[in-house]
């Protein structure tokens, strides 16, 4: 039954591959302990245990683990199944997390002083006349930007908008990354983002992480993370990603990463405001400021044309029988999307995306279908997609990209 002292963004391997099945405790009063399953974490990939819980695992994959927050010990027990706290270990947990005052729950509740014991209290007289105020009087102090009768004129769409960032023309240098909030409070119930960033010629990873990490106030912990990558354009080509989506918790930070190796990002402009609408979900999507040309981003291809919105890729061109075009980049769109061909030359044609960092396959159309016509999932971050003739003869491709809100 080891025990592992874990410390912040540090993986260390608790489970090899192949080792006997078992349950890994988190025997720390208050911080939380990330794992995955190989030690490029923590990310969008790592899963978390709370403090004085555990998990089950297999052994059948390698699972390595790191403190978030502050160093914490992991208790690794094979051939276990289950485990709890003692009494003393979570009333402990209570205290050291502010929910309780003392160990005997005793110190909970403070001094209340009230009416006292016999007192006499006058109420107001039978039919008495109570004056409020007076009909359209002017009350000084008051937000003058609320309507004076909101039955006839209706509620404002955004009220109390505050703007949490709004930066100009930052240098993000290669291989680096900058805090640009930490733990600002969070008072409204949904998130608007504006991303307008470039980078020189001869980048071979242009790519902007950006990284939002909610957390609670009042105990510390991480209670939700949102990790996004996006294709930086050439410099002096106009392209911007914007996003909308609901708050997590009541504190936020944001990170953001420059993936390049070699060469600067100079973020152009990024506003991040806080607002009252409740989007059911996140939605970012990328979207080129001019018409025409596409924006070019350094050794990537993209067939937006004049797309807007949520219409991610429109592409005609001829290719030859057998020949599988290079990618294309697709704007960034997390969720839902489809894509159809129309058109003379809508058959035969195979059709691969991927992510552009490291190649993983995601979605690939069902073999020997005719036409396709399918839906597929984008992720937070940056896609290609290709297409192979799998006609007779050369045919001219007619496809659209959909970004569908759902």
């Amino acid at each position: 039954m080891p025990l592992f002292n874990l410390q912040v963004n540090k993986a260390v391997l608790l489970v090899h591959a192949g080792d006997d099945p078992g349950i890994i405790i988190n025997r720390d009063l208050v911080n939380q302990v990330a794992l995955g399953n190989n030690p490029a974490f923590p990310g969008i990939f790592a899963s978390i245990i709370d403090p004085l819980t555990f998990i089950q695992y297999s052994g059948d994959v390698d699972i390595w683990a790191s403190a978030l927050v502050a160093p914490c010990t992991v208790d690794v027990q094979p051939n276990n199944e289950n485990w709890a706290p003692g009494p003393v270990q979570a009333a402990q947990s209570l205290v050291a997390s502010g929910l309780m005052l003392d160990t005997t729950g005793q110190g909970i509740f403070g001094q209340v002083t009230g009416v006292a014991k016999d007192a006499s209290l006058t109420p107001l007289a039978k039919d008495a006349t109570i004056t409020g105020v007076a009909k359209d009087v002017t009350v000084t102090g008051l937000n003058t930007g609320i309507p004076n009768n909101m039955a006839t004129t209706g509620v404002p769409l955004l009220s109390w908008a505050n703007v949490v960032l709004n930066i100009s023309n930052q240098t993000l240098t290669a291989s680096s990354q900058t805090t640009l909030i930490s733990n600002a409070p969070v008072i409204q119930t949904g998130y608007e983002i504006m991303i307008n960033a470039d980078i020189a010629g001869g980048a071979t990873k242009p790519y902007l992480g950006v990284h939002i990490r909610w957390t609670d106030a009042g105990s510390g912990q991480i209670v939700g993370v949102d990790f996004y990558d996006i294709a930086i354009n050439t410099t002096g080509q106009g392209c911007t990603t914007v996003g909308v989506g609901p708050v997590k918790s009541n504190q936020m930070t944001m990170i953001v990463f420059n993936r390049d190796p070699a060469v600067s990002i100079n973020l152009i402009k990024m506003v991040l405001v806080q607002t009252s609408r409740v989007p059911a979900n996140d939605k970012w999507y990328s979207n080129p400021l001019t018409s025409t040309p596409s924006p070019a981003f350094p050794g990537l291809q993209t067939a937006w044309g004049t797309v807007q919105g949520r219409q991610l890729m429109q592409l005609t061109r001829t290719v030859s029988n057998g020949i599988t075009t290079n990618p294309y980049l697709l704007p960034v769109w997390f969720g839902m999307s489809k894509i159809t061909f129309g058109g003379a030359g809508s058959t035969g044609w195979f059709v691969s995306a991927s992510t552009v960092e490291d190649g993983t396959v995601l979605w690939q159309s069902t073999p020997n279908v005719s036409r396709v016509n399918e839906d597929f999932v984008l992720p937070r971050e940056p896609v290609t997609i290709t297409f192979t003739n799998n006609n007779s003869t050369v045919q001219q491709m007619n496809v659209q990209v959909i970004g569908l809100d759902v």
